[in-house]
């Protein structure tokens, strides 16, 4: 497991990261394709298991590996297509967390010459 609590990053003046706090646990992300996947998804939910449904209609789950889910999805019943199991890393579960709070900044400069070897 990765913690971090209260991490703060300045550049010069400018402050980027004001007491960011959180924890990565160890685990695997699992990813599921049904064509029942809303019952399949408030099932594992009930199973205290986290899942979202992703744009490509799969649905990320959490807190559940893919025998745990297969045998709920026999149990329920549901009919799986899909079962993949993914490693999350480091830089994935920062993403997530700092999505909202990135800016990203830019300066265009205007040029009065052409670059080397282009003809205007």
């Amino acid at each position: 497991m990765i913690e971090a609590q209260a991490l703060t990053k300045r550049y010069g003046h400018k402050l980027a990261v004001d007491e960011l706090s959180f924890e990565v646990r160890p685990g695997i992300l699992t990813g599921v394709r049904s064509p029942e996947i809303d019952t399949l998804r408030r099932a594992l939910e009930t199973n205290d298991a986290t899942a979202s449904i992703e744009e490509d209609g799969s649905l990320s789950v959490r807190g559940a590996d893919e025998v745990a889910i297969g045998e709920l999805a026999a149990r329920i019943p549901v009919l799986l297509h899909e079962l993949s199991p993914q490693s999350a890393s480091l830089e994935e579960a920062f993403t997530e967390l700092t999505e909202e709070s990135v800016e990203y900044h830019g300066v265009i400069t205007a040029s009065t010459t052409a670059p080397t070897g282009i003809n205007p």
